[in-house]
C-alpha cells in the first residue's frame, strides 16, 4: 500500500504500509530507553528516524485519531462499530502494554516482522498481563481518540 492509501484500496494486506509505519514511529515523544545490547540499524528507509524514544498513549492517540479521519474521508464505506474501535485500540495497547512503548522493538515487528534478539515483555507481574491491566490502557486509548467520543455522545443522543 502506498501513501494515503487504504486497506479497502489494496489487493494485499500481507505486507506492512511502510509509509504509515514510519509516520508512527516517527510521532513518538517519549523518552528513550536505556541503549541495547543489541544494536538497532535502521533501514536506509528507515535512517532518518529516531528509534531512541519511545510511543506513549497520546502518540498512539493522535495516530489513530488521523488514520479514522483518513479513512472515513477516503472510503465511502468506512465504518467502525464500538467493539471494532476497541479491537484496534487493543492492538494499539499492545504497543505499550507488551513493547512498553520502545521503538527499537516496535520497528523490528512492525517492519521487519521480527523480534528483536533477547526480547522479553515488559509485564512482568506473577499473574502476567490480566484484562484489567490491559483494558487500563485501552480504554483511554480510545477515549483519547479525537472525535470518536463526540461521535459517541451524538449516537445516544
Amino acid at each position: 500500500m502506498g501513501p494515503g492509501e487504504d486497506a479497502h484500496l489494496s489487493t494485499s494486506q500481507s505486507r506492512p504500509s511502510v509509509p504509515h509505519v514510519q509516520e508512527l514511529l516517527a510521532c513518538a515523544s517519549g523518552p528513550a530507553f536505556p541503549p541495547s545490547a543489541t544494536p538497532i540499524k535502521p533501514s536506509d528507509t528507515d535512517a532518518k528516524l529516531n528509534l531512541n524514544r519511545s510511543l506513549t498513549l497520546a502518540d498512539l492517540a493522535r495516530v489513530l485519531s488521523k488514520r479514522r479521519a483518513e479513512s472515513r474521508k477516503r472510503n465511502p464505506q468506512y465504518s467502525l462499530s464500538t467493539f471494532h474501535k476497541v479491537f484496534g485500540s487493543s492492538n494499539s495497547a499492545t504497543l505499550l502494554t507488551i513493547f512498553g512503548g520502545d521503538l527499537r522493538a516496535i520497528h523490528a515487528l512492525l517492519m521487519e516482522e521480527r523480534l528483536l534478539p533477547g526480547f522479553e515483555s515488559f509485564v512482568r507481574q506473577p499473574m502476567g498481563l490480566t484484562m484489567m491491566q490491559f483494558n487500563a490502557t485501552v480504554l483511554p486509548l480510545e477515549l483519547s481518540v479525537e472525535g470518536e467520543v463526540e461521535q459517541g455522545w451524538k449516537a445516544l443522543l
